[in-house]
């Protein structure tokens, strides 16, 4: 039997899916045949702005805040159910950092919302949830 916890990414990029997926693996942890070590994990997303003379650090400045300040409710709300958790932002592409991240870190599963921008950028762009789904190692849960 394997004693060692059972790793546990949510992706959370403060949309309505990702409070979802939240809910979900804590549900999970708490209910769950653990011991588990729970990350939610946000990434910045940088502006592709080529050729445009601007200062893009107070963007991503001001939306790591905001993403950190949502991780803090959320660590609130994980200690009110006695659970712990850790969380981690970064800056980059959300897909490519998500699976990066769980890849390196051998995380056992991916837990992220179905949906977290609009419907044209995610048809243009394709969605995050379907690229990890494709990309990881490990188990992707998608949570609608």
């Amino acid at each position: 039997m394997n004693d060692l916890p059972k790793k546990i990414l949510v992706a959370f990029d403060d949309s309505p899916s990702s409070y979802k997926a939240f809910e979900y693996a804590l549900d999970l942890v708490e209910n769950g045949s653990g011991p588990y070590m729970l990350t939610v994990f946000s990434v910045v997303q940088s502006p592709d702005l080529i050729d445009v003379p601007m200062d893009i650090e107070p963007m991503i400045d001001s939306q790591r805040s905001k993403l950190q300040k949502a991780q803090k409710t959320l660590t609130e709300k994980a200690q009110a159910a006695k659970q712990t958790i850790s969380t981690q932002c970064v800056v980059g592409h959300p897909a490519e950092a998500i699976v990066d991240y769980a890849n390196q870190n051998r995380f056992d599963m991916v837990i992220l919302g179905n949906r977290g921008r609009s419907r044209i950028a995610e048809w243009l762009l394709g969605s995050v949830s379907q690229q990890v789904a494709t990309h990881a190692r490990c188990t992707v849960t998608i949570v609608k």
